[in-house]
C-alpha cells in the first residue's frame, strides 16, 4: 500500500517530492531539488506534472527525481530547463555480462550519466530487484553525486 508506505515515510521525517519541489540553501546560493511521481511510458501509469512541480524554480539549478529515464526526452528535455535529472528503474534488466545488457535495447539511457547539451541525466541501476531475487553482473549500487559552484548553470 503506497499511501501507508508515504505515511510511514513522513513519520520518519523524510519529505515525499510528488510533484513538489524543496529549495536548499547555502549562503546565497540555492538549488532546487524537484521530484515528479512516476511518469512512464506504457504499460506504466504517467502521473508526473513537471509544471506543477517546477513552480517557483525559475532561474535555479534544479536536480530532478523522475523515477523512469525514458521521462528525461520524452518530457524533460523538450518542457523544461532542469539541469540533472536522477532516475533508476531499469536496474540493467538484473542482468550485465562483460558490461552488455539487454537493457540498452529497451532503455535508450539506461545506466550512467548522459549529457545532452549543457543537460544531463545519470541513471542508476540500484541495490534491489524485480521478480527474480537475483543479479548477475548487475552489481548493486549506490551513486555519490558532488555537486560544484560553477560560472554558469551547467553540467559538465
Amino acid at each position: 500500500n503506497v499511501d501507508s508506505l508515504i505515511a510511514r515515510e513522513n513519520r520518519m521525517g523524510w519529505c515525499m517530492l510528488q510533484n513538489d519541489h524543496r529549495i536548499i540553501y547555502k549562503g546565497t546560493d540555492s538549488i532546487a531539488v524537484v521530484g515528479v511521481e512516476n511518469s512512464g511510458k506504457p504499460p506504466f501509469p504517467d502521473r508526473g506534472d513537471l509544471p506543477k512541480a517546477l513552480q517557483g524554480t525559475d532561474g535555479m539549478f534544479k536536480v530532478l527525481l523522475s523515477h523512469d529515464p525514458t521521462h528525461w526526452r520524452r518530457k524533460v528535455l523538450p518542457d523544461t530547463s532542469v539541469q540533472l535529472t536522477l532516475s533508476g528503474h531499469t536496474h540493467d534488466m538484473q542482468i550485465s555480462l562483460f558490461g552488455f545488457s539487454v537493457s540498452k535495447f529497451i532503455y535508450p539511457e539506461h545506466r550512467g550519466l548522459y549529457l545532452e547539451g549543457n543537460r544531463g541525466l545519470y541513471v542508476n541501476i540500484g541495490l534491489g530487484y524485480v521478480l527474480f531475487p537475483m543479479r548477475l553482473g548487475a552489481w548493486p549500487e549506490i551513486t555519490v553525486l558532488t555537486l560544484k559552484k560553477g560560472n554558469n548553470k551547467s553540467i559538465q
